[in-house]
């Protein structure tokens, strides 16, 4: 679920406008149109993004370069060079912190530093793209009845190509164009073009997706051997990369798989698309292992390299909250076993097929 404030019935004042004792009125509680134009001069915003557009044509006509390239590439290249210049400071907040002239030098800078930074480059590429502010998962939903600037916590680049919207996230050096990271995973955030910003949802720009496909054979001696294979998709393929980033060695990688999974030995294994972003991870191996048994000549065979869920994460006999991953799952696990002819199947997982309402998530 998203953050718990979302839920809580509560009342929250805020101060409207203060009348001085001369007369004067100080009004605090603003309309969109008020604040479209305070942004619009924010010298951490508006103005800094207005400035980087002149600093940067320049440069970034460099980076482009071949006019035949098609609009999707060109905001491609830019993204990419964003990416790969910034080193994220972990810091949050919709506003430039360091100055981004300074942060585009340093390459480092706040959530604000780098994505308005990159509003930017699309600007001066010639590109329509906007500021558009988000309040994370965590930070809760930001309030839609007049402006609370305090409420959003981030900042994303909001591009118009010919076709479709696209946000792009500079921070994380994983991320395909075009895919929020989870945490952004909100409900809607505030467009913010100055002329008059608007309301957007928060689309789904990708699902957890992974299928994977086990082929064993058993042999006549009793020994198991065959291929496993896994394509992961979006959100499946970002955490894979960040889970073989942190292990920093694909081999270490291999041999905590194999300690995981007792017995069994790995050749031949094989990682594909790792650094191509916007292509699925595929990732393949070969294995064997000789199964455990009981006696008499009976045998078990765990569906073994599946990715297992260890814990039950729905807990509660009574549920009053939505379930909210950010993103939807879907998870295929096709597997082949091939006995000998003095085998059979003594018994086999049962055929199960759950339907949830409303809207038919399915689970067989």
């Amino acid at each position: 679920m998203t953050a718990p404030s979302d839920f809580m019935p509560a009342v929250r004042f805020e101060l409207s406008e203060v009348k001085w004792f001369d007369g004067r009125v100080s009004r605090y509680t603003k309309t969109w149109d008020d604040l479209d134009q305070e942004l619009k001069q924010e010298k951490d915003f508006g103005l800094a993004v207005k400035k980087a557009v002149n600093r940067l044509s320049a440069p970034l006509a460099t980076l482009i370069g071949d006019h035949s390239r098609t609009e999707l590439e060109k905001a491609q290249r830019l993204y990419r060079h964003f990416q790969q210049r910034f080193q994220w400071n972990g810091k949050f907040g919709p506003f430039a912190s360091e100055g981004l002239d300074k942060a585009y030098r340093e390459g480092s800078g706040s959530v604000g530093d780098i994505n308005l930074g990159l509003v930017a480059a699309l600007q001066a590429a010639g590109f329509e793209a906007h500021p558009f502010l988000i309040s994370t998962r965590n930070n809760g939903y930001p309030a839609d009845i007049h402006p609370v600037i305090s409420d959003f916590n981030y900042v994303v680049a909001h591009l118009r190509l010919k076709d479709r919207i696209v946000l792009l996230d500079a921070t994380e050096r994983l991320l395909p164009f075009g895919m929020l990271p989870h945490r952004c995973l909100s409900n809607k955030g505030r467009v913010m073009d100055f002329e008059k910003s608007y309301w957007m949802e928060i689309p789904a720009t990708g699902l957890f997706r992974e299928i994977t496909q086990l082929k064993l054979t058993l042999d006549s001696a009793s020994r198991l051997f065959g291929s496993y294979s896994a394509y992961k998709y979006d959100y499946a393929a970002l955490k894979f990369r960040h889970e073989i980033l942190e292990t920093g060695d694909t081999a270490k990688y291999i041999r905590e798989k194999e300690d995981a999974l007792d017995a069994m030995r790995i050749v031949n294994y094989r990682l594909r698309n790792l650094d191509s972003l916007d292509q699925p991870m595929i990732e393949s191996y070969e294995l064997s292992f000789d199964p455990q048994g009981e006696g008499r000549g009976v045998i078990y065979i765990p569906v073994l390299p599946l990715e297992n869920m260890e814990e039950n994460p729905f807990k509660l006999r009574e549920r009053y909250y939505p379930v909210n991953f950010g993103t939807g799952w879907e998870i295929q696990n096709l597997v082949e076993i091939n006995l000998p002819e003095n085998y059979r199947a003594a018994t086999l997982p049962e055929a199960v097929g759950i339907s949830l309402p409303p809207t038919g998530e399915v689970l067989s």
